[in-house]
């Protein structure tokens, strides 16, 4: 495994800066925020552009980005470094870490795996229109989230038909944190 000093991670990144503003420019990105963590102390921070751009204020660490699917990668790169240190496997059966599972969805509560959750096999019905609006906002607080999807019906065959499922993700999240308590 490579080794870096927060200083070369932070001149590297440094140098950057102007294909930073490029990308930003041509994507047509009004606001960018980036931070870099290594070794759990913060290597690099970055605001670029505005967070409101008719008020012309600055972003800041405070400030929240509608990132949509970009989490699925994160959620996705989080249990693979979960996996690599043996906290987490792919076919870990969700049920094992979270009970309430066990006897939900016609009986496959039981039978489903991380690798199903991330690869949309669950065959649970999609449901974003109970727990998010059209404008990104959680509709749901945290603690119903689990509840709300196991109430959802079951709609095609598990493990084997691709259905889109954001919750799916929400519920590898809360794995991630059970794992890491």
């Amino acid at each position: 495994m490579l080794s870096y000093s927060r200083t070369n991670i932070h001149d590297a990144i440094v140098s950057l800066e102007p294909q930073m503003h490029y990308i930003c420019k041509v994507s047509g990105a009004t606001g960018l925020s980036l931070s870099v963590v290594s070794g759990g102390e913060e290597a690099y921070a970055k605001h670029l552009g505005f967070r409101d751009v008719e008020g012309q204020n600055t972003p800041d660490g405070d400030t929240t980005y509608f990132i949509g699917s970009v989490t699925k990668g994160m959620v996705a790169a989080l249990v693979g470094m979960l996996a690599e240190e043996g906290k987490l496997g792919w076919s870990t059966r969700v049920a094992s870490l979270l009970p309430e599972l066990q006897d939900t969805f016609e009986g496959r509560g039981s039978q489903i795996t991380i690798a199903d959750l991330l690869f949309h096999r669950t065959g649970v019905a999609r449901s974003d229109a109970i727990w998010i609006s059209r404008a990104g906002n959680i509709l749901l607080p945290k603690s119903e989230g689990i509840r709300t999807w196991a109430a959802q019906p079951v709609v095609r065959d598990f493990s084997t038909d691709f259905l889109y499922n954001n919750y799916a993700y929400d519920v590898v999240g809360r794995i991630i944190e059970i794992v890491e308590q």
